[in-house]
């Protein structure tokens, strides 16, 4: 039986070196639970044939395997460990189904084969008796006191369960009380299968605006239309016309879980590509010791420094599920492709990696997310909640994130949908185009970066989230926004905090937005905010184009005066404005201007109060120039 002791610390253990993202990855040095028997198998065969295994038995609750040829698994069976040594397999029975619960770690080296041949064939891997105050966290050895599945060296999972849809939207309205709707696609959905919708309602409905989910168990379902064994508590009203409700499908007959009383994890550091479809992950990602910190490792599915060796990875139709922190993390580990996937009831970032600081510069690259949901999630317990995200856009190249939504995320201070990080630097660029952020608290998208980059942000929408659409800062960067739009958000549609970068590296390039639609629909005073700014910007405008505001309450346009605000130059350009134009708060620096063009053409300048001419215009508490 392959064993190996463990080294004592993560420096002695592996060792890693990074060249231009590149990773190599050491052997895996396992520690194995001490379990009272022990079992090797000594021919291919079935899991339940006693010639199979070196003590001519089964293995039971007690055992540690170590499979070391190949073994397929029928039934129920319960074990001490398990250890799939490189070549052998292990192979849940296609025809029959399996459940294997084990107490402590399933180390897979080799390939372990989850693959049901009929939607109702059910593979179970489930870990139990977990202490989770017993997790230590940390490094890249298999640690015996952190229970999970751990792919290590050449590793390989093949998780294939029954395609469905994984989530979808409504057709229509679904009414308060409602136990029968429609949706988009219920391709694959069953009688039995748990679903989930998320709120849709309005910001003046208050918590239920991102809280009112509702769940239910499908009691029967004719080709799109459902029908669940629980009335709903919450109305889920179309938006403004064409937005409705995502609903999620959780059950799939692939599960790896923990157990409610436990949570466990899924740890991949293996040169292999992996296969993880339609997959059901649940009880995964258990509470960190150190709420502020995201350090731990085990996360619920966590690709951790595979480098090249997880380039062709797929994660497609997984619903992953009541997690404690952080659900899809792709760190440093290149080409992982995610499709169709979602994460319910989570806590903390759930697409997150490391990000980049003294520890961690190895990027992530070519990471593709397509059609991903995040829903109901919320900070970790014991932590600030402060930015908290449901995407973090990480560090790395060649990265996209495409067709995407956050919904409901419940956290704290300038928390989003999408987060754009200062720890990121200049590296966090993506390719990020018609991804919606709504009913969240409190950010659509926050960006808090100072970056020379050419960052572009295309079709986006957020609406009825509770604060802003768009929260834009740091000091200073270079990010372009096309084809904007921002419906009814309680902070306002776009809160402009950042300047056009000063530098002559790149003169092309400039902070811009362009086709921008804000309809505040009543729920804030304001559709845009220029303001707040720790840097002045009057070297060079930042142009606005093609901007069309409409349903605020006081203006279009307020020019904010806080204590760290420096002047700012924004140039609005054609411009739609429905009702009052622009409200300049008293106190401002006299240097702040805002133009208004068509085309080419200065149409008029507005200035603060103090500024030395101008014609007064008490409506805009401003002086207006040139026109």
């Amino acid at each position: 039986m392959r064993r190996t002791k463990l080294l004592a610390s993560f420096a002695a253990c592996c060792l890693l070196t990074g060249v231009h993202g590149i990773v190599t990855i050491s052997a895996t040095m396992v520690s194995p639970a001490a379990a009272a028997t022990t079992a090797t198998t000594v021919k291919d065969g079935a899991w339940t044939d006693p010639a199979t295994w070196s003590s001519g038995a089964v293995p039971s609750a007690g055992t540690a395997v170590d499979v070391t040829r190949a073994v397929t698994c029928s039934g129920d069976n319960a074990v001490g460990g398990i250890t799939i040594e490189a070549g052998a397999s292990l192979t849940f029975d296609p025809q029959l189904g399996c459940t294997m619960r084990s107490s402590r770690n399933v180390v897979d080296m080799g390939t372990l084969v989850m693959q049901p041949a009929s939607v109702d064939v059910r593979h179970d891997l489930q870990f139990v008796n977990i202490n989770e105050a017993n997790f230590v966290g940390g490094g890249m050895a298999v640690l015996a006191s952190d229970v999970g599945l751990w792919v290590m060296e050449a590793g390989r999972l093949q998780l294939n369960g029954a395609p469905k849809t994984s989530w979808t939207n409504a057709s229509g309205a679904i009414a308060l009380g409602a136990t029968s709707f429609t949706v988009a696609s219920a391709a694959g959905w069953r009688v039995g299968d748990r679903i989930f919708i998320a709120p849709t309602q309005p910001p003046t409905a208050g918590d239920a605006s991102f809280r009112g989910f509702d769940e239910g168990t499908i009691t029967s379902v004719s080709g799109n239309t459902v029908t669940i064994d629980t009335p709903t508590t919450y109305p889920h009203p179309v938006v403004h016309g064409q937005w409705t409700a995502e609903v999620g499908n959780l059950t799939r007959n692939v599960v790896i879980e923990g157990t409610t009383s436990g949570y466990s994890h899924v740890f991949v550091h293996s040169n292999q590509p992996q296969s993880v479809r339609y997959a059901e992950l649940r009880y995964l990602a258990p509470q960190p010791k150190v709420p502020a910190q995201d350090g731990t490792g085990r996360y619920a599915l966590h690709f951790h420094m595979s480098g090249d060796g997880s380039i062709g990875s797929v994660v497609q139709g997984v619903a992953l599920h009541d997690t404690k922190n952080h659900a899809f993390v792709p760190h440093a580990s290149m080409g992982v492709t995610f499709v169709d996937d979602l994460a319910y009831n989570v806590r903390n970032t759930a697409m997150w990696w490391d990000p980049k600081n003294i520890t961690h510069q190895i990027p992530t690259n070519n990471t593709v997310i397509d059609h991903m949901l995040i829903a109901r999630e919320r900070q970790v317990v014991g932590s600030s909640g402060t930015r908290t995200s449901a995407f973090r856009m990480g560090f790395g190249a060649g990265n996209q994130l495409t067709n995407s939504v956050a919904v409901g995320l419940d956290a704290k201070n300038e928390s989003a949908g999408f987060f754009w990080s200062d720890n990121e630097g200049s590296d966090g660029e993506w390719l990020f185009n018609n991804n919606v952020s709504h009913n969240s608290h409190e950010q659509g998208i926050f960006v808090w970066q100072n970056s020379t980059q050419p960052h572009v942000i295309q079709n986006f929408t957020a609406y009825y989230d509770t604060g802003k659409g768009i929260d834009h800062g740091s000091y200073f960067n270079l990010y372009t926004y096309r084809d904007i739009t921002l419906y009814g958000n309680a902070g306002g549609g776009l809160l402009l905090r950042a300047v056009n970068s000063h530098t002559n590296l790149h003169p092309e390039r400039i902070l811009s937005f362009t086709n921008v639609k804000i309809d505040a629909a009543g729920m804030s005073d304001y559709a845009v905010i220029i303001g707040g700014h720790n840097f002045g910007g009057l070297t060079r405008p930042t142009p606005l184009v093609n901007f069309a505001m409409s349903g605020y309450a006081l203006a279009a346009v307020q020019v904010q005066n806080t204590q760290l605000s420096k002047p700012d130059w924004v140039d609005f350009v054609n411009p739609t404005i429905s009702g009052n134009g622009f409200w300049f708060d008293s106190g401002l620096d006299r240097q702040n201007l805002v133009r208004v063009l068509l085309g080419t053409k200065v149409l008029y300048a507005l200035h603060p109060a103090n500024f030395g001419g101008g014609t007064w215009v008490p409506l805009w508490n401003a002086k207006q120039s040139g026109r």
